[in-house]
This record gives structure tokens, C-alpha cells and sequence, in this order.
């Protein structure tokens, strides 16, 4: 994952109706005040809530290094998953046809499951 796609998702979670809750002061080199990270953790959690319906959702990134050992290496995150339904959002290259296709249906079915 790439901070661009991190990005993206953001972008199309906004416009397709959810805020992101867990804005927080801070300046994380990733996205600063848009998720929760706790320091040692192995993953970042994004709360959103639905403007329409207020249904509010987990996003769980979790960072996987080659050999077991702790990253904060945001380019080994290599998917997202929605913690209701299991759904999840694997992080494809930027420009490609499936990353294209799976991110707009990944967010329009958040909270269907």
C-alpha cells in the first residue's frame, strides 16, 4: 500500500457518504489525524460512520513483515478489512484495472454482509 492509495480510499469513503471518526491531533508520516495508530501495534484502525444511516464500522490495516518481525512499513499493508462483514480491500497497484474496480466496490458494500 501506498500512501496515494491510502489516500484514495479516503477520498472515495468521503464521497460516498462516511467520515472518518478517529481524527486525531498527531502528525503521523502517513496520513495525519485520519486513523488510530497505537504505538507497537501491528495494525491501524480507521472508524467511519455512515452520514445517512449512522452505521459505524471498523477498517483494521494490519502491516505484515516477511519474516514475523514488527514493521510500521506502510507499503507492507496489502489489505483492508471492514470488521463487520470480513469484506476486504487488497491494495493493488495504483493504476490497474482491479484496483480501479475493487476499491469503488469495496466501499459501496461497507456494511452489507
Amino acid at each position: 500500500m501506498t500512501i496515494e492509495r491510502m489516500g484514495q480510499l479516503k477520498n472515495m469513503l468521503e464521497s460516498s457518504g462516511w467520515l472518518i471518526l478517529n481524527t486525531i491531533a498527531g502528525n503521523d508520516r502517513y496520513l495525519p489525524n485520519l486513523y488510530e495508530r497505537i504505538e507497537e501495534s501491528d495494525h491501524i484502525v480507521w472508524g467511519v460512520k455512515n452520514i445517512k444511516s449512522n452505521l459505524e464500522l471498523k477498517l483494521e490495516f494490519y502491516f505484515v513483515s516477511g519474516l514475523g518481525e514488527r514493521t510500521n512499513d506502510l507499503k507492507s499493508v496489502f489489505h483492508c478489512t471492514e470488521t463487520l462483514s470480513g469484506n476486504k480491500l487488497y491494495f493493488s497497484k495504483q493504476n490497474s484495472e482491479c484496483w480501479k474496480k475493487e476499491l469503488p466496490d469495496f466501499v459501496r458494500l461497507l456494511g452489507e454482509g
